[in-house]
């Protein structure tokens, strides 16, 4: 019994590592959105040069998708097959991972489906090129918040399993660099105190605190 626990958990873990670098990718694109956000606001740059660097910054959007896709596309199948084989890894805490994983998987095909064209003639004009972006970019956020809830719970529940007891947790300073942004780290801490299920009994044996 005990070894089938331990398969379980290197299982999990596995699965929610998946997930995570799933994110990290999504959020390599997004920093490309925001970059070209940064340029569009920048009243010492000429209408050429921004159109300049903007295609630049997009193209580099086109080459993580074009090179990191195929790798993003390789957790997915690795989570989903995880799912198949060991269907018990499908109910974390009473919720449905695979529905997550699912929304997840959506809004990361919605995102690239959105991402512009850049091919000569085809680049949309100003205005509807910040629509486009603005879609990938709600995509993006869409898939951190989701891939958030479903893992960030398990990276808590295995710091403070490493933490001796009676040992105080300062939230907010321990975790801040998983968030992308740090408004993010309020609503995690909501998450977990109103979903109980979501944590370890090693919460019992510690202080946490939010500043």
């Amino acid at each position: 019994m005990k070894t089938i626990t331990l398969n379980m958990t290197h299982f999990h873990a596995l699965l929610f590592d998946n997930v995570r670098r799933i994110r990290a990718e999504a959020l390599d694109l997004l920093q490309t959105i925001d970059e070209i956000a940064a340029i569009f606001n920048d009243t010492g740059l000429t209408a050429d040069d921004v159109q300049t660097r903007v295609l630049r910054t997009l193209k580099i959007g086109d080459k993580i998708i074009s090179e990191h896709g195929p790798q993003v596309q390789k957790y997915f199948d690795a989570i989903n097959t995880l799912l198949e084989q060991y269907p018990e890894l499908n109910f974390q805490s009473s919720e449905d991972v695979s529905s997550d994983i699912i929304m997840i998987h959506d809004a990361w095909a919605k995102a690239l489906w959105n991402w512009p064209d850049t091919t000569p003639g085809k680049l949309p004009d100003k205005q509807d090129l910040l629509v486009q972006l603005g879609e990938v970019e709600q995509s993006i956020y869409t898939l951190s918040v989701a891939a958030q809830i479903l893992t960030f719970p398990d990276l808590v529940n295995q710091k403070l399993m490493d933490m001796h007891t009676g040992e105080k947790l300062d939230f907010f300073h321990e975790f801040s660099d998983e968030f992308y942004k740090p408004e993010f780290l309020p609503i995690a801490w909501q998450y977990l105190r109103e979903h109980p299920h979501r944590r370890s009994v090693s919460w019992t044996f510690h202080r946490c605190r939010f500043e």
